[in-house]
């Protein structure tokens, strides 16, 4: 089955934070402000600027390389993520526009590219046809209705309305 890349950027931007995390936990352990024994004193803040300036200097220029890197990452992605996005929408507006005659409604056409497409998210039909959200799910939901689609509500991102099956 095809993977979606869309949606990449969340799970690299996790991923970049948990680098962070333990980057963090690395240098209050190995500066030693940290015991076991005794846990984070007061004096924490001012122990860990001490010892970041008598850090190594590979250890500052693998830290700074190591953050530009990552942070070069998440852009890239940020920037793919956003140009499917932009793909999938002109797309479907397309697929729309082909679909679209003098005795077929909006709806039809929209039913039609559902079966051609499987899925498309309530932000492409409002581009695609140039409607108001409402309007865009009072059509997810007479389609839902009828038990031609149903519509879904993922964590991230706007409703889908998906083909029943």
């Amino acid at each position: 089955m095809k993977q979606k890349k869309r949606g990449i950027f969340f799970k690299v931007f996790l991923g970049v934070m948990v680098i962070l995390v333990l980057n963090i936990a690395f240098f209050i352990y190995s500066s030693g402000t940290f015991q076991i024994n005794q846990g984070l004193t007061g004096f924490a803040a001012r122990d860990l600027v001490d010892y970041s300036s008598k850090m190594n200097t590979n250890t500052k220029t693998f830290l700074i390389v190591q953050w530009v890197f990552l942070i070069l990452v998440l852009i890239s992605v940020y920037i793919k993520d956003l140009k499917n996005l932009k793909e999938n929408t002109t797309k479907g507006e397309v697929l729309f526009k082909k679909q679209t005659g003098q005795s077929k409604t909006d709806l039809d056409s929209l039913y039609a590219a559902l079966q051609e497409k499987k899925a498309f998210k309530v932000s492409t039909i409002v581009k695609s046809f140039k409607v108001s959200k409402d309007v865009a799910m009072e059509w997810c939901k007479i389609l839902e209705s009828a038990n031609l689609a149903t519509v879904e509500y993922p964590n991230l991102g706007g409703p889908v309305l998906k083909l029943s099956k």
